[in-house]
């Protein structure tokens, strides 16, 4: 189980594989970075960063929760 912390607040607990784990954190530490040092460039890397990476968790969780993402985790 991992409980994601956004730069934002918290967003939830989630059932994760280990690599998509590593992924989503280190999304989330480039985010951060990013919101130190505010550019116009690196505003549109962020939302380029944050628009991928919900997709990436909301295509997960549709996947799990139709069965089909089972067979990825195991």
């Amino acid at each position: 189980m991992l409980g994601i912390e956004t730069p934002l607040g918290f967003a939830g607990y989630f059932f994760l594989d280990d690599r998509l784990h590593f992924l989503i954190i280190g999304l989330f530490r480039i985010t951060r970075i990013m919101f130190i040092r505010l550019s116009c460039v690196r505003i549109a890397a962020l939302i380029a960063v944050v628009s991928t990476m919900t997709f990436l968790i909301l295509g997960f969780l549709i996947e799990l929760s139709s069965g089909s993402a089972i067979s990825l985790l195991e």
